[in-house]
């Protein structure tokens, strides 16, 4: 398996042409999307085909039915044009992919001597206390020997799950929008993401849309010919716009970054509706001649990946299965993704010998189970880990207790800003999401939740967006939070809170991090033990200002917590 081999899928980057160059989903209790970002029109509508203006030119926008056209968004030649895609030898231009003679560009991914231009080290923070409150985030604190007044916590070696990492989805529309940006603020915003230092929030995950996903620029699949079961035409061609650059950027920070893909929706020709969406309907087709198919597509695109030195580690069936939305979608039951799995991914898979694991969700509620299934040996024989969002967060305790072996992965934090008005947060905003300070303490609670459930690793949405951050459903573009926002007025990359929400976790904690107990936190704290034997805990301080303290493994600590914020203790 190439996670095993790291130092290979190093040299695979840097052998094979790339660039560095750098330029929500979840249940909505309707059919509207949960996940996406179209801009809309000066009247805060989409388009009429439903993407957003300033979009690539009419070769790659979708038809008036919000489609895409027939050759899959290509030229009539299969060259893409100045916006960004490839040349007419095959070579991208001057946004940053590779050049005539396959090399990078002057501002690309390899210096001349053929070394990354980054340090990629993997480098604990230095600062044993770091703390934010609201527009003032991530300043070193000081930490005091012994107890003292205020509230007391106190970490015990019990231990629970191990935890791998964090991360967030790569979408097209989160590149667009950072090209904007002037080159340096382009390379300090996926610094601020990827960097395994003191610069950033050492994420160690990144999330591939097999296809569009909500927050792609247009709707498109792999394979745009009708009944192609044999995938002759199929084509990543697309991704080379905006994905993949993208993707390359963030290796420079971070080489070993583990991919994973999941697909919003297969090619609309295998699907009941024929469209790339599933509202109202739009249901996977069940016959084995199609779901072969299917598995042939997956199949291909982790080779495609490979082909570009990206080794992409996991693949999930389909995200959100239970969920029939205006953006690219797809309906299964639980029973055909079994079958799909038993009897033609897994073969696939194993007959091409493709170096990826198959995981079973991605699952953003319990109105589909699938725990029941989770008893079929047969499909154990080809699970590798298990995926929940939202409210799938209600599946995690049945899933660690019928398949404890199985890790299981936070795929999608919720998106903030929701259109269905729930009791408790603020009214739906059509025009804009706030990405303010309380979106970052109602993320922290989400991190909280999901990692006290038992999750192995935790993910953002979308990572980078602009800031209207919508997405891609035609009736109603939904705008979505975003760790980091692109202001496109004046041109200016704004860190959101969310994104600090995030780093009190990332950046202190190593892949192999226990969660162990902790005392005295009331559902405010959670606290880990690292590798190298150190105590890492996480506070969320909802109050005022307070003095607490920390004792674990035989050290006691004191400090401050700013009000309405956060620390990260380390002892």
């Amino acid at each position: 398996m190439f996670e095993n081999s790291r130092w290979l899928r190093a040299m695979l980057m840097l052998l094979l042409a790339g660039t560095f160059s750098i330029g929500c989903g979840g249940n909505s209790g309707d059919s509207s999307n949960s996940d996406g970002d179209t801009d809309a029109d000066s009247d805060g509508d989409s388009d009429s085909d439903g993407d957003s203006d300033g979009d690539s030119d009419a070769d790659s926008d979708s038809d008036s039915d919000g489609d895409s056209d027939s050759d899959g968004d290509s030229d009539s030649d299969g060259d893409s044009d100045s916006d960004g895609d490839s040349d007419s030898d095959g070579d991208s231009d001057s946004d940053g992919d590779t050049d005539s003679d396959g090399d990078t560009d002057s501002d690309g991914d390899t210096d001349s001597d053929g070394d990354t231009d980054s340090d990629v080290e993997d480098v604990n923070p230095k600062a044993d206390l770091m703390v934010s409150s609201e527009n003032n985030y991530w300043k070193e604190g000081t930490l005091t020997e012994g107890g003292g007044g205020g509230t007391a916590l106190t970490v015990s070696d019990q231990e629970y799950q191990s935890i791998s990492g964090f991360g967030g989805a790569f979408n097209e529309q989160g590149w667009e929008a950072l090209k904007l940006l002037p080159e340096s603020e382009q390379q300090r915003a996926i610094e601020l993401l990827y960097a395994q230092d003191d610069r950033g929030a050492r994420f160690k995950y990144g999330r591939i849309p097999i296809g569009a996903s909500d927050y792609a620029i247009s709707r498109y699949t792999y394979s745009e010919k009708a009944d192609d079961y044999d995938m002759n035409d199929f084509s990543i061609d697309r991704d080379k716009k905006l994905l993949i650059p993208y993707i390359r950027a963030s290796m420079k920070y971070n080489p070993d970054i583990r991919l994973w893909g999941s697909a919003w929706t297969p090619p609309k020709w295998m699907k009941s509706n024929n469209d790339y969406n599933a509202d109202p309907d739009g249901m996977m087709k069940s016959d084995a001649k199609t779901l072969g198919s299917y598995a042939l597509y997956l199949a291909k695109f982790v080779e495609a990946y490979a082909e570009h030195g990206m080794a992409v580690e996991s693949v999930f069936v389909q995200n959100e299965p239970e969920q029939y939305t205006r953006y690219p979608s797809c309906g299964w039951t639980a029973a055909l993704m079994t079958d799909f799995v038993v009897n033609h991914m897994g073969p696939i898979f194993e007959e091409r010998k493709v170096p990826a694991g198959i995981w079973y969700g991605t699952f953003s509620s319990d109105t589909l189970n699938p725990v029941p299934q989770l008893q079929n040996q047969e499909l154990r024989k080809y699970v590798a880990g298990l995926g929940v969002q939202w409210d799938g967060i209600k599946l995690v305790s049945q899933m660690k207790s019928t398949a404890p072996d199985l890790p299981i992965m936070q795929t999608e934090t919720r998106c903030g800003n929701y259109h269905w008005n729930p009791e408790g947060f603020p009214p739906f905003n059509p025009d804009r999401p706030a990405n303010d300070h309380a979106y970052g303490l109602e993320t922290w609670g989400y991190i909280y939740d999901f990692l006290e459930a038992g999750v192995d690793s935790y993910h953002a949405w979308n990572m980078i967006l602009n800031e209207e951050g919508k997405n891609l459903d035609p009736q109603r573009p939904w705008p979505q939070n975003a760790l980091l926002v692109v202001d496109r007025s004046s041109k200016k990359l704004v860190i959101t809170s969310a994104y600090y929400a995030f780093r009190h976790f990332s950046s202190y904690l190593n892949p192999g991090a226990k969660r162990v107990g902790l005392s005295g936190g009331s559902g405010n704290a959670m606290a880990f033990k690292n590798p190298d034997g150190r105590y890492i805990v996480v506070i969320q301080n909802t109050g005022g200002a307070k003095s607490m303290s920390v004792a674990a493994g035989g050290k006691t600590v004191q400090f401050e917590v700013p009000g309405s914020g956060w620390a990260t203790v380390r002892i």
